[in-house]
């Protein structure tokens, strides 16, 4: 399965479905399921319209949320699709859009627990962690 990935980058074939407003989100289970019952109505409503072309992708891992592509085509309108779907209702509400690899924020995250705060211990964090300086919580 790694190898489709690979070759699904390297062809510029490969989407992540990502929260617009929250990049850094992951999806749980119930999200995911959501978001690909959706999309099934979509590609539903595509076969029943009568249309040309039919969507081809793959769900490649509810974990990553990527999807692998048949052709440029199947991207465009599944990035379409995203940048018009609503997934949820109130608060668990979840806007979404299409990303390739290349767009997806890079984010390294560290935590880091002490009983009491040195006077040493932010300054030391962020020379280690090569992070800009920010307030330590």
């Amino acid at each position: 399965m790694a190898a489709s990935f690979a070759q699904a980058e390297k062809d510029d074939l490969l989407g992540i479905v990502l929260v617009r407003d929250n990049p850094y989100q992951t999806f749980t289970r119930a999200e995911m399921a959501r978001v690909k019952t959706e999309l099934g109505r979509q590609v539903d409503a595509v076969i029943d319209a009568g249309e040309r072309l039919i969507p081809r992708f793959t769900d490649c891992g509810m974990r990553n949320s990527q999807f692998t592509f048949s052709n440029r085509e199947s991207f465009v309108w599944l990035k379409t699709t995203l940048d018009n779907l609503e997934v949820g209702e109130g608060d668990g509400l979840l806007r979404l859009r299409l990303a390739t690899p290349d767009e997806v924020p890079k984010l390294t995250r560290a935590e880091v627990f002490y009983n009491r705060r040195p006077t040493w211990c932010a300054p030391v964090f962020e020379k280690y962690s090569g992070s800009e300086p920010r307030s330590t919580h």
